[in-house]
């Protein structure tokens, strides 16, 4: 499909904008942390002799100051690019964009990089930016995507899927697969028929009804909620954006994973980010949506 054909002409400024937010970058629900994710679509790129790259470059930092005051992850998929912009171009884009929006962008992933993507990209990181390189991961397919964000939620290119079809037929000793932690994600691990005590106290990826217990006919918060909703009570009505900002990684996937064990993390001592944060995280990851 010739993208060009979608607008009416180069200097239709309506119609580009459309299709940039639908097809070029999107938002695609939030990652496993409960951070919005925003999709970068290389395969849609539009010929740069008839679309000016100035005039998408403006349209995706419109998108971006959606979302750059709060915590975000990008995924960039590189693959089945017809058109592209040249080095120059990129290097300048990127020295032109703010320091607001690198500063809360908390991840990169680059899905099916090329060459001169891990190339151009290290150009970036390493030169430009040391900080901002150590943001980016490589991922070489789709189910690698898969244990890293919640790929349910994205809608991908076909064409990106059918290169992913084509790397997967591939000899599985050629690639590298990553170590998954069950842990890390337990809505995708998780067996319900199993035993331990953490299966039986587990909260994160169980179902609102368990959320909500119905005792001597009333309805009662489970005990978890409860404490979150305490905690932040307490201690997070002096702060701003508590839900916003992402507390850290390590505290976050331990306490998640001493909740789902049945026992209550004490909260004086770390991050308000972290109570609220996890508040989303048990409404996120219901096995079942509220709604």
């Amino acid at each position: 499909m010739d993208h060009n054909n979608e607008f009416a002409s180069p200097a239709d400024s309506s119609s580009l904008a459309d299709y940039v937010y639908r097809k070029l970058i999107y938002q695609a629900g939030v990652d496993f942390e409960s951070r919005p994710m925003l999709i970068f679509a290389a395969c849609n790129l539009p010929d740069p002799k008839v679309i000016s790259y100035n005039h998408i470059f403006e349209l995706v930092v419109g998108r971006l100051d959606e979302y750059c005051e709060c915590d975000y992850t990008v995924v960039f998929f590189a693959s089945e690019a017809t058109h592209q912009p040249g080095w120059r171009w990129m290097i300048d884009a990127y020295r032109r964009l703010d320091y607001k929006y690198k500063k809360n962008l908390k991840a990169l992933y680059v899905v099916h990089p090329y060459w001169w993507t891990k190339l151009l990209f290290n150009i970036m990181g390493r030169i430009i930016s040391p900080k901002f390189f150590r943001k980016i991961v490589w991922v070489e397919t789709l189910s690698q995507l898969s244990t890293l964000v919640p790929i349910d939620q994205i809608d991908i290119p076909d064409k990106v899927r059918a290169f992913d079809v084509s790397l997967e037929s591939m000899d599985a000793s050629k690639r590298i697969r990553p170590v998954i932690n069950p842990e890390d994600h337990p809505r995708q691990h998780h067996c319900p028929n199993s035993n331990n005590g953490e299966a039986e106290n587990r909260v994160f990826g169980t179902s609102v009804y368990r959320l909500m217990r119905q005792e001597t006919g009333t309805v009662r918060l489970h005990s978890v909620v409860v404490h979150l909703i305490r905690s932040i009570f307490h201690r997070g009505l002096r702060y701003e954006g508590i839900f916003r900002r992402s507390p850290s990684s390590v505290q976050l996937k331990e306490s998640r994973k001493q909740y789902n064990r049945g026992v209550m993390v004490d909260m004086s001592d770390k991050s308000i980010n972290l109570p609220a944060v996890l508040l989303k995280l048990l409404f996120n990851e219901l096995s079942q949506p509220m709604f």
